[in-house]
């Protein structure tokens, strides 16, 4: 992967490879970043003391999955996802939340995309809205 290094000002950083992965970190601080990729493929978000949004409302997934790892330790983390995508989220809280709040109406048959989130959250919170 090829990445851009992108440096999101207030504690936090965020990278996209050439591949369609992305990188977003917030330490005691905050980031917010609207992906438009048409070929997004996953990437890995991290709330430390901070708070990171991610809209992907506009983005495409390349393939039939993505897959993203959010995690945050006393911080917190939005997801925005387009409605039109089927959801697995796979997130564990302690002493925090991981709630998908979403109200998702995938298209049927054959050519729904998948976003599968995983990860944790400690003593903080990551939300998936629409």
């Amino acid at each position: 992967h090829q990445w851009v290094g992108d440096s999101a000002g207030n504690g936090g950083r965020v990278e996209e490879s050439d591949a369609g992965f992305l990188r977003l970190e917030a330490l005691f601080g905050t980031v917010k970043r609207r992906v438009t990729s048409r070929n997004f493929t996953g990437g890995k978000m991290e709330a430390v003391f901070g708070e990171v949004e991610l809209d992907l409302r506009e983005a495409e997934i390349a393939g039939d999955k993505a897959v993203l790892k959010a995690d945050a330790v006393f911080g917190s983390g939005t997801i925005l996802v387009p409605n039109t995508w089927s959801l697995r989220v796979l997130g564990s809280p302690v002493m925090g939340e991981y709630a998908d709040r979403t109200n998702q109406r995938p298209p049927e048959g054959t050519g729904t995309k998948q976003l599968v989130i995983r990860g944790g959250a400690v003593f903080g919170s990551i939300v998936i809205r629409n």
